[in-house]
């Protein structure tokens, strides 16, 4: 049985422009329920709907449209250690 990665609360993630690799877009999950996340950018919350894809959940977490970002719960940056 595949265990799917799923989106935490408090967990940043982040994924590149499908125009421009140096451009990262950074989101951070605020709130969940089994099928929604509420992400903040840039000061912004929205609330985009979780999909499964593969072996994790995904989200469009500018819109759904021909280049947009994907968001996959894969891509989670590090969590820092407190010293």
């Amino acid at each position: 049985m595949t265990t799917i990665a799923k989106f935490e609360v408090g967990r940043t993630y982040s994924c590149t422009s499908i125009c421009d690799s140096e451009c990262v877009f950074r989101f951070t999950v605020v709130k969940r329920t089994d099928k929604t996340v509420w992400l903040d950018y840039c000061g912004t919350i929205r609330t985009r709907r979780v999909r499964i894809h593969g072996s994790a959940e995904c989200c469009d977490p500018q819109g759904r449209y021909s280049m947009s970002p994907v968001l996959f719960a894969t891509d989670a940056e590090p969590v820092a250690e407190a010293a």
